[in-house]
């Protein structure tokens, strides 16, 4: 594939007042893909012939956007945000498919997709509350409407050409605050809801929900929007100033996220928290960092990922899961002048065999790093 990027911005601000202050601009996004394929025979590479693109080839996607955002400062204490923004989307794609040399159709997506946000933020010199709403959307992409992909054996990813924007509509409250000169906290619990959810799921070519592709039966499957679905979730942090030289810091978060048949959504990530301590003295510090990634169990795996035994472990009744994992980090840093840094350090210190969830590749082993930067 070759693409094509071009962008230009455009933002400016203007005071109004001591208290009120406008920030306004713009923006042009201009894509262009090319997509080829090609096969060959192993024994003869310059036997060739044309295989299916991936992408549709010659597809364009375009967007223009205006946008204007508000700060009011309420009183000492208090402060109000708001935002609009107006998105004109555009996307071109010429599907064909090798198998079926009369299936070609050109796609047009067309539309406006307005978004907007409100934020209030009430702070003293010790702590922070604030409360924001907003919405907002995902327009479909290349990759989205004109995929031919067959991503697994017996399964065929196709295009739709009905697909549209997925919408959100957002809400989050949280705290920031130093309960003393050592100890601080933060806090937010965000609940989102998700209209017209791009998802991957069985679909229907020329009436048949399975064709034969490559030479292989394979079920149809297709990006398309769902009913709705729902994502929220909680995160806390902690900053400990244990003595003038060590700090001990934590953080976790939790997503959750179901579409409208109660199942899992497949981009939502498990249960992680970080710990980390930190000692610095002078031009010389280290540190210790525990990652941890929480279990997806059987019974919480989305449906498009339970038959990808390739990708995620296989317990003893034959189902797919995502097992839980933490590393161990060390690092030292010393400084030997303004402008020279020295840095060494061991990740993955157990030699932990993990997967992150969904990459299907697994994370690398023990491992030794030195770097040095310089600037001038």
């Amino acid at each position: 594939e070759n693409m094509n990027i071009g962008q230009l911005n455009m933002d400016a601000s203007k005071k109004i007042s001591e208290k009120f202050e406008i920030i306004y601009g713009s923006e042009i996004i201009g894509n262009s893909l090319r997509s080829n394929g090609e096969g060959y025979h192993t024994l003869n590479p310059d036997s060739t012939w044309k295989a299916q693109n991936r992408y549709a080839d010659g597809s364009t996607w375009n967007s223009a956007s205006v946008f204007l955002s508000t700060n009011y400062d309420i009183s000492p204490s208090m402060a109000l945000s708001s935002g609009v923004r107006v998105n004109k989307i555009a996307m071109f794609t010429p599907i064909e498919f090798n198998s079926f040399p009369e299936v070609n159709e050109d796609v047009y997506l067309n539309f406006l997709a307005p978004s907007g946000s409100l934020g209030l933020t009430y702070y003293k010199s010790n702590f922070k509350y604030f409360i924001n709403f907003s919405t907002g959307f995902r327009a479909p992409n290349i990759d989205d409407a004109s995929k031919v992909f067959n991503s697994q054996p017996g399964c065929l990813i196709v295009p739709n050409t009905d697909l549209r924007e997925e919408r959100l509509y957002s809400s989050e409250v949280g705290m920031k605050q130093k309960l003393n000169h050592w100890i601080a906290l933060d806090a937010s619990f965000y609940y989102s809801y998700l209209n017209n959810a791009m998802l991957r799921a069985p679909f229907e070519f020329r009436g048949s929900d399975s064709i034969f592709y490559d030479g292989e039966l394979s079920q149809v499957l297709a990006i398309q929007n769902l009913d709705y679905a729902w994502i929220w979730g909680y995160q806390f942090g902690l900053r400990s100033e244990l003595s003038k030289r060590l700090f001990w810091t934590v953080h976790w978060s939790h997503p959750f996220g179901r579409d409208s048949q109660g199942e899992t959504l497949r981009h939502i990530n498990p249960f992680n928290a970080t710990s980390q301590i930190v000692y610095r003295r002078k031009k010389w510090s280290c540190n210790m960092t525990l990652r941890y990634n929480g279990e997806v169990a059987p019974e919480d795996m989305p449906l498009s990922e339970r038959s990808k035994i390739q990708r995620y472990a296989i317990n003893d009744l034959g189902q797919t899961y995502s097992p839980a994992w933490y590393t161990i980090n060390i690092q030292s840093t010393y400084e030997v002048n303004k402008n020279i840094v020295l840095r060494i350090g061991m990740e993955n210190l157990m030699n932990i065999k993990y997967r992150p969830y969904s990459s299907g590749i697994t994370a690398p082993g023990r491992s030794v790093f030195i770097a040095l930067r310089c600037s001038i």
